[in-house]
């Protein structure tokens, strides 16, 4: 009678042992993981966190026309700009949506804003892909009511090609830097960018062929960091220091860099 028992005695020291083994491998894992997530916070390589493993492929959201708004300072940007009372942007955004309203059109128009230069300052009030076009004068030289209608038209009428004005460059990267909306782009999206400048410059490539701009929130803030490339509208996530020299090679020669790749918001473009 005592056999059994023994044998039920030894098999439950067995089962503890092995219940012991793996809470220790758990914690272990869990020890690692915090220690990977203490580095991320302190070099800002968002790109290696947890949610990495998550595929890019085809997150990238469906866009008709992109209508990029001037901001001076990426810094006084609130969660969300088109809220910021009294802003350019509040009020473009609140008439595209009454035009949405009046038209009933379903043409899906994106509005970010962008931190220009004294450069763009003179013709970039209002940016338009895939156009590729600059308008400035919105709310007085141009009626922004008009104005809100025609970006929701399948094609810009000839009275606004007419106000519109050709960019000062050939492509445009836009990095999310919108700390107030997500910490991580705030704190990839500068790196980025400060990055891209030094690789561009040590490459002798001008800005009048590629120009790199702040962007507010444009989507999928997970994927930090995240940037979008113009005119062909190539949605970029997990995007790290490390990877920029690649993501310059593969925007010099037209191709995309697979690794890093969410698709275009617009296959049509």
């Amino acid at each position: 009678s005592r056999k059994p028992l023994l044998f039920i005695a030894a098999h439950m020291l067995m089962v503890w042992g092995r219940n012991l083994l793996s809470g220790r491998s758990a914690l272990k894992t869990q020890a690692a993981s915090c220690d990977r997530k203490a580095e991320i916070e302190r070099d800002g390589d968002v790109s290696s966190s947890c949610d990495a493993c998550s595929a890019l492929q085809d997150t990238a959201p469906h866009v008709d026309r992109h209508v990029i708004v001037r901001t001076t300072s990426s810094a006084a940007w609130p969660k969300r700009i088109e809220k910021e009372e009294n802003s350019f942007a509040a009020r473009l955004s609140a008439a595209i949506e009454s035009a949405k309203s009046e038209t009933g059109s379903t043409l899906a128009v994106k509005m970010t804003a962008y931190e220009g230069t004294e450069k763009d300052t003179e013709i970039c009030q209002v940016i338009l892909y895939p156009e590729g076009l600059a308008f400035t004068g919105i709310g007085s030289e141009v009626n922004m009511e008009d104005f809100a209608r025609m970006l929701l038209l399948q094609s810009i009428p000839e009275k606004f090609l007419g106000a519109g004005c050709s960019l000062p460059w050939k492509k445009l990267v836009l990095v999310c830097t919108h700390g107030s909306r997500d910490k991580r782009c705030g704190r990839a999206g500068p790196q980025i960018i400060t990055e891209l400048q030094s690789e561009l410059k040590k490459r002798g490539v001008p800005e009048s062929e590629i120009a790199v701009r702040a962007s507010s929130h444009i989507g999928g803030h997970k994927y930090a960091g995240t940037l979008i490339v113009y005119p062909c509208g190539e949605w970029y996530g997990y995007v790290s220091k490390r990877v920029v020299p690649e993501l310059v090679d593969s925007i010099l020669s037209g191709t995309v860099l697979s690794k890093c790749f969410r698709g275009r918001g617009n296959v049509d473009w």
